[in-house]
């Protein structure tokens, strides 16, 4: 299991169209990914989990892999975060 912490720089959050595109992304991986914000958490590969996080620009999110690809995973939905600009 890996993990990282992100803040998302994004004006508009995990709102619908980046976490539609995140679990797009975490679904081309066989890890369970979970995001995880404040005392809620969501699964990475299903869009409205991740935007009832209610998680703003701004805000430290966690996202978790467990699994073969663990490490891909990360590195991807990381990157990915890193870049969304809305």
């Amino acid at each position: 299991m890996i993990s990282r912490e992100l803040e998302l720089r994004n004006a508009g959050g995990l709102h619908a169209r980046p976490a539609t595109f995140f679990a797009e992304t975490a679904a081309k991986f066989e890890a369970v990914v979970t995001v995880k914000f404040k005392d809620k958490q969501a699964d990475g590969k299903r869009v409205i989990g991740l935007m009832r996080l209610g998680a703003k620009q701004g805000d430290s999110v966690t996202i978790v892999a467990d699994g073969a690809d663990e490490a891909e995973a990360i590195e991807s939905l990381a990157g990915f975060l890193a870049h969304i600009d809305g």
